[in-house]
């Protein structure tokens, strides 16, 4: 053979070998490394002489004068790292490898002729490694032990997200072997670590366990509440179950509506000075002011806005104009006008019936009516005329030939707006009899019957029942469509919506 087409077949495969490697998976791995200092566990004095290892094995470390290792190119994951050395006992600590990361894991051995015994490893931990779990909520819990039973255990707990470095220390020093954990984040991963100590100085660190939440929940019931301190706005699953909350502004955000299209939540907020329409996800997040024209007007400061049934459009009041728009705040248009010397204050809009009904307010509080008319705002027409006392909150049923409203059957008129005795009424939008049905005959006494929403199939209804003189939060009861089966659903809420 030529010998120029031998260095040439050789230089291409040394060219071969050094740029085709590039591709190799392993190239790319960002390893991690252990360290830490061994100490003897009686004295704190550094050991030398130690030999450290790993479960899995990589190589092995001996430490020096300072009692110092180090152990590197480890691959992210969980180790155990065992300590030998003649006249010691063997001590094994647990630990996690990141990418890019050194861990620090500082070892106590005890000598091994003295009569204390180390520990025993953490374990039976509560929520079981692995488990997924319901809520925001859970009770930490592990099983921990001593061969020695005269000694008292301590522990540090550490707990953080999957995949933060380092995880932060919980407690240190924890006498109990649980301890609460609240406030968590919906769909994520979370590990945590019990170390234990005996009055010795004997240590051992536990496996790395975790747990995940499930996903944000899509609760089909909104309410706003100041349980917190001011008004924000929550979200809840028909058996009361998670309680969610979706806001936290240190302005007030109320009026919560569910969009039954799209999945947005729209809602009344003072963010921007006046109170404006905006809308965001079920998670609380992609928050997104909608309206240019605020919801103002007599006794109105931000409510009564209300969706399409198909989600495609927002109707709602701006002093004596009515307007429509569409779901992205585009397309506004005024669809009426109220009466003379009159305002509109709340809307609620059924695309069955081709319908919306609205409270036209005057200058006095308890000065009200009930209107309805056609969708473009055409053949507007009295429902329910003026009567003594307040008139408010319509809310008309998924088919649109039911009408809830409130009345106040104190006829008490003041200019505070208090309601004595608020009920909620019943009325046919189809029949002319006007036959009214109380379905608040069994209401406590001294309290009123407020803002009732439908249920989405129809058979129940949502309200907020609350106290006439204020002296404790509004609370959110259901009942069936005749009144009957009152029950207490969730304490201090109002202004609820159900999709």
């Amino acid at each position: 053979m030529n010998v120029r087409l031998i260095i040439w077949l050789s230089v291409t495969v040394l060219l071969t070998l050094f740029t085709g490697c590039s591709d190799d998976p392993l190239a790319t791995i960002d390893f991690g490394a252990v360290s830490g200092t061994v100490s003897n566990a009686g004295t704190g004095d550094p050991i030398d002489a130690v030999v450290v290892t790993t479960t899995p094995a990589t190589s092995s470390v001996t430490t020096g004068e300072d009692g110092v290792y180090r152990l590197e190119s480890l691959e992210p994951g969980s180790y155990a790292v065992r300590c030998r050395r003649d006249g010691f006992r063997d001590a094994l600590v647990n630990v996690i490898v990141y990418e890019g990361e050194t861990t620090t894991a500082d070892v106590l051995m005890a000598t091994a002729d003295t009569e204390n015994s180390p520990p025993s490893e953490p374990s039976l931990p509560e929520p079981e490694n692995g488990a997924l779990l319901d809520g925001t909520n859970t009770m930490l819990s592990w099983s921990a032990s001593d061969p020695d039973k005269d000694d008292t255990l301590t522990f540090d707990v550490y707990f953080g997200e999957a995949g933060e470095t380092p995880v932060p220390l919980l407690v240190s020093a924890w006498e109990d072997t649980s301890i609460a954990v609240d406030g968590l984040m919906h769909d994520r991963t979370y590990v945590w670590q019990v170390i234990t100590h005996d009055s010795y100085g004997a240590s051992v660190n536990g496996r790395v366990w975790s747990f995940s939440t499930a996903a944000f929940p899509e609760n089909p019931i909104v309410f706003a509440s100041m349980r917190e301190g001011q008004y924000e706005i929550y979200s809840i699953a028909p058996d009361g179950a998670d309680l969610v909350r979706l806001t936290d502004n240190p302005n007030r955000d109320w009026w919560p509506r569910i969009n039954p299209a799209d999945g947005l939540i729209g809602f009344v907020s003072l963010r921007d000075i006046h109170p404006y329409i905006y809308t965001m996800s079920f998670d609380g997040s992609n928050v997104n002011r909608i309206s240019e024209t605020s919801i103002e007007g007599y006794y109105n400061d931000g409510r009564g806005f209300a969706w399409s049934d198909d989600g495609r459009s927002i109707y709602y009041p701006h002093y004596e104009t009515l307007y429509r728009m569409n779901a992205d705040g585009t397309g506004l248009t005024e669809l009426a006008s109220a009466p003379p010397g009159m305002q509109f204050r709340e809307c609620d809009v059924s695309d069955a019936e081709g319908l919306i009904a609205v409270v036209v307010q005057g200058s006095e509080q308890y000065e009200n009516s009930i209107y309805v008319m056609d969708m473009d705002g055409s053949d507007m027409r009295e429902l329910i005329g003026d009567r003594p006392g307040q008139l408010c909150h319509p809310s008309l049923s998924p088919d649109g030939r039911t009408l809830l409203y409130c009345q106040d059957f104190s006829g008490f008129e003041d200019v505070s707006g208090r309601m004595l005795d608020a009920h909620i009424i019943a009325v046919s939008t189809v029949s002319a009899d006007g036959m009214e049905i109380d379905l608040s005959s069994a209401k406590s006494a001294g309290t009123n019957d407020l803002e009732p929403v439908w249920s989405p199939n129809g058979g129940e209804i949502l309200f907020v029942n609350a106290s006439s003189d204020g002296s404790t939060p509004p609370d959110l009861y259901i009942m069936d469509i005749d009144g009957d089966n009152r029950m207490l659903f969730v304490e201090d809420g109002i202004m609820p919506d159900w999709k």
